[in-house]
C-alpha cells in the first residue's frame, strides 16, 4: 500500500461504488489500458475484482451500530422501568420517616431520577448502590410500611442488568471504533489501486473529453450521488450509513 494515498473526500460507503464504476470502465476499455500499460491486463482486473468483493463484504459500522442501538434501547428501557418503582418506594420511605436512622435525603432519590433522565448509567449504578445500602440500614422501618424482600431484589436485579448492558454498550462502542480503523486500512490499499487506474485512464483518454470524465473522481462521485437520490425516491437499494451498499 502506498502510504501517501489518502481516501477521497466522500462518504466511506461511496468509495466501493465509485471503485466499481472505475473497474467497469477499465474492463470496457481494457485493450487501450493494456496497450498503454501492459501490466493492466485481464489478470490484473480479475485481481482487482476480487479485492472489490472483499471491500463490499467488509463488516460495516452499520452492523455494529445496529447491535449498539439494541443494547442501548434495552438499557434505557430498564432505566425508565425504575421510575415507578422509585415512586412506590418513596411512598413507603416517607411513611417510615420518623423511624429512619438517617434523613430521607440520604437515600438519594433526586439523584437517581436525574441520572435516569440523563441516561448516565455509571452514575446510576453508584446511586443504586447507595440506595441498597440505606435500605439495608433501615430495613425494619421500611418493612413495617410494606416494603418487601421482593421489592429490594428488583432494585438488585435492575442494578445487575444496567451494569451488564452498560459494559456491553462500552464494548460495542470500542469494537466499532476498532472496526472503523481496520476498514480504513483496507480501504486505503483498495483506493490506491482505484486512484491509479483513474490516473492512467485520464492520461490514455486525455484527448477524449467524454471518456476522460469517466475516470475523473468529481464526475464519478456526482454519478453516485445522483444514483443514490434516484434509489431513495424509488424505494430501491440505497447507500447504507457508515459503509456498504444496501440493495445496490
Amino acid at each position: 500500500m502506498n502510504s501517501t494515498t489518502a481516501l477521497p473526500n466522500c462518504k466511506t460507503e461511496e468509495i466501493p461504488v465509485i471503485g466499481q464504476f472505475v473497474l467497469d470502465n477499465v474492463q470496457r476499455d481494457l485493450p487501450d489500458f493494456t496497450s498503454a500499460a501492459p501490466d493492466i491486463d485481464q489478470g490484473y482486473i480479475d485481481n482487482q475484482t476480487a479485492k472489490q468483493a472483499v471491500i463490499n463484504a467488509l463488516v460495516t459500522r452499520t452492523e455494529k451500530t445496529g447491535e449498539l442501538k439494541v443494547v442501548t434501547q434495552s438499557l434505557h428501557d430498564r432505566m425508565d422501568g425504575l421510575k415507578p418503582k422509585l415512586d412506590l418506594f418513596e411512598v413507603k420511605l416517607k411513611r417510615a420517616a420518623d423511624q429512619l436512622a438517617k434523613p430521607i435525603a440520604e437515600f438519594g432519590l433526586p439523584k437517581l431520577r436525574a441520572n435516569i433522565r440523563k441516561r448516565n448509567a455509571e452514575a446510576l449504578l453508584t446511586d443504586l448502590a447507595v440506595l441498597l445500602r440505606e435500605i439495608d440500614s433501615n430495613i425494619h422501618a421500611l418493612e413495617a410500611k410494606g416494603f418487601t424482600a421482593a421489592m429490594r431484589q428488583e432494585f438488585v436485579d435492575d442494578r445487575t442488568f444496567i451494569d451488564s448492558h452498560n459494559r456491553q454498550q462500552n464494548t460495542l462502542m470500542n469494537q466499532r471504533s476498532e472496526l472503523t480503523a481496520e476498514n480504513k486500512a483496507q480501504l486505503l490499499d483498495y483506493w490506491h489501486d482505484i486512484a491509479e487506474l483513474m490516473s492512467v485512464g485520464k492520461l490514455i483518454f486525455k484527448n477524449d473529453k467524454v471518456k476522460a470524465k469517466e475516470y475523473t473522481f468529481t464526475n464519478l462521485h456526482s454519478r453516485v450521488r445522483r444514483d443514490s437520490k434516484k434509489a431513495v425516491k424509488s424505494g430501491e437499494g440505497v447507500v447504507g450509513e457508515g459503509g456498504g451498499v444496501v440493495g445496490g
